[in-house]
């Protein structure tokens, strides 16, 4: 009878039974490997090992930037939720958001090649637990949640089927609260062709901010930028705006093309805040008039006023042409529905003017509205018409038309 084979000692059939620092070892040798993604599954003890390697930094190809979501906030308390001071949240979210923009100039500082479109928007999911629910303010999660009645029915937080209490002042600072006084530097990038920073982001930006945005994104060629109307209308008047002003006549990029400005406000928010009671900045008027020469399109919206813009152009020594503007859309408080026709006329006589000087111009709009009421005034080349949209009448008739 012939001999029979020794047997092979009999491997084991599990990780488990090998010791700790043979496991430790065979998970870190295999971790220095891509793909490893896929070995996160092997088992639970994997997992975290692996996943800490794989995160532990994140290259982003242009393709991946989409996937790039919203400057994500820390949860905060409301006068009925006992939590921290306002100062101490004011402060964390501040650094957190901080952060963040500084670390995606960083990264996208090394891309010399692309045109790129980049939204800010900053939010924390408490935004819309407390006072404001039914707003949007970019949090993924409310679209679900939106038109659920059980949303609003909220006694705590003044949401009851009779109706909702008005926030306090307390309650809005945190939502509307100012943010960018811990960014020191933005690294530059130029492949951003595009800043978008519209109403959904409720935060302020300090002017300090929007200068270190600009000077960092020379490459801009259109801008949009949708601020809300700021609670503490003292500091928005006198030093908010004349700060804003230097940054657009310092810092706008050369190449930029097309300037939209909207300021946003809501009554139901703000208990007493009418649109018309604000009185804009004529220096923010003049100088928007003077970076606009280049400009292709420009809109400003309750940031400046129509006929403080036409009044800066009036008193040029020299008649300023703006060669390459074909669209203008500006507000002005002599379109108020509830104003006299005169002003009205006045201001058209100056936009007639102000035309003589904009070879290219295709079409102009002056308007202004707020709750139930809205007024507008359009001027188009391509048909060569003017007409007037409104909730009030205002005679185009053919001798007024002469005289503008």
């Amino acid at each position: 009878m012939a001999d029979e084979a020794p047997k092979s000692p009999s491997a084991p059939t599990t990780f488990l039974p090998l010791p700790t620092e043979i496991r430790e070892q065979i998970i870190t040798e295999a971790a220095q490997h891509s793909p490893r993604c896929h070995l996160a599954v092997v088992s639970k003890e994997w997992q975290p090992l692996i996943e800490k390697k794989t995160f532990e930094s994140l290259v982003v190809s242009i393709e991946q930037l989409s996937f790039l979501d919203y400057i994500k906030l820390s949860q905060y308390k409301c006068r009925y939720c006992l939590g921290e001071d306002d100062w101490s949240y004011h402060s964390r979210s501040n650094r957190t958001f901080s952060r963040s923009l500084m670390g995606l100039f960083r990264r996208l500082r090394r891309w010399a090649e692309g045109e790129l479109t980049l939204e800010i928007n900053a939010y924390s999911p408490s935004d819309s637990q407390h006072f404001f629910k039914g707003y949007y303010v970019g949090d993924p999660a409310e679209d679900e949640a939106f038109g659920d009645p059980r949303t609003f029915d909220d006694d705590r937080h003044g949401f009851s089927p009779d109706g909702r209490e008005a926030p306090q002042e307390r309650d809005m600072r945190e939502v509307y609260d100012m943010m960018g006084e811990f960014v020191p530097f933005l690294d530059q990038v130029r492949v951003v062709k595009r800043l978008l920073i519209r109403r959904q982001c409720r935060r302020q930006f300090t002017t300090g901010l929007l200068s270190l945005l600009l000077v960092a994104l020379p490459a801009l060629e259109y801008i949009h930028y949708e601020p809300w109307r700021m609670t503490d209308k003292e500091f928005q008047d006198s030093e908010w705006y004349p700060a804003f002003s230097t940054v657009i006549s310092r810092h706008l990029p050369r190449n930029l093309k097309t300037l939209t400005l909207f300021e946003d406000s809501n009554q139901d928010i703000f208990p007493g805040s009418v649109v018309s009671e604000r009185i804009p900045n004529a220096q923010t008027a003049q100088a928007l008039l003077a970076a606009s020469l280049e400009l292709e399109h420009l809109s400003a919206s309750f940031m400046v006023d129509a006929q403080d813009f036409f009044n800066a152009s009036q008193a040029c020594r020299h008649q300023p042409r703006w060669k390459n503007l074909e669209f203008l859309a500006l507000t002005s408080r002599l379109v108020d529905p509830a104003d006299k026709d005169l002003g009205l006329t006045n201001l058209l006589y100056a936009a007639g003017r102000f035309a003589l000087g904009t070879p290219r111009l295709r079409t102009m709009i002056l308007w202004y509205g707020y709750k139930n009421q809205v007024c507008a005034f359009i001027y188009k080349m391509d048909d060569t018409s003017i007409t007037w949209h409104g909730t009030r009448e205002f005679d185009l008739n053919k001798r007024r038309i002469i005289q503008i």
